[in-house]
């Protein structure tokens, strides 16, 4: 909170949600939890929370963002769902779980007026080629689902992961006239970021 920032996982997303599959298969979401931290955290002065869902991680598919454990209703034990849109990573269902979840939680956001303070978090450093197809993909259904929710991806302003970012976040080494121009050409936000001490340790500020 001192310097702004939500302590949380912000490739998983916070804060977190409660998830209950219903005896018909469906998902729902109570948001009282939720709710009462954000609260919190805004009377505090953070502005800013991630959504998580990071379909890349570190470069890597990040599976763990969409392996999702649910209550069961009328059950004692949770369950496991897969929850991703994507077509090359979909399961039985999961595409169906993923709206369902991202409508849910954007109508909420829309319904408290807090849009503006979210951001799902599309992709963390989705450098390989392989992921020039497969993200402008996932973005698309954020998009269409959630057309006001802003799509956050750590690396440099590029056009080749189509035109839903919102918000390119790049490492602080890589910031310059050329990445400005680029994310201006893409109607887009520039942040940055320094990887734990990688860059340059007085980057980073110390915190514990």
């Amino acid at each position: 909170y001192r310097y702004h920032t939500v302590h949380g996982d912000s490739v998983r997303g916070w804060p977190p949600m409660r998830y209950v599959l219903t005896d018909d298969g469906r998902l729902n979401i109570d948001f009282k939890g939720f709710d009462r931290q954000v609260e919190e955290t805004l009377a505090a002065g953070v502005r800013t929370f991630s959504l998580g869902r990071s379909l890349v991680g570190g470069g890597g598919l990040s599976p763990w963002c969409f392996d999702q454990e649910v209550e069961v209703q009328g059950e004692a034990e949770t369950r496991q769902i897969w929850i991703c849109p994507v077509h090359k990573y979909a399961r039985d269902g999961s595409k169906e779980y993923f709206e369902s979840f991202l409508r849910q939680v954007y109508e909420h956001l829309e319904d408290k007026g807090w849009t503006d303070y979210f951001w799902l978090y599309g992709a963390d450093e989705p450098h390989g080629e392989e992921w020039n197809e497969v993200c402008p993909e996932y973005f698309e259904v954020v998009r269409r689902v959630a057309p006001k929710l802003r799509i956050l991806v750590t690396v440099a302003p590029t056009d080749r992961l189509g035109p839903d970012v919102d918000i390119f976040c790049a490492m602080m080494n890589h910031l310059g006239a050329e990445s400005a121009s680029t994310a201006e050409q893409q109607n887009a936000e520039l942040w940055c970021y320094s990887c734990g001490d990688l860059n340059n340790p007085a980057l980073t500020i110390p915190h514990t």
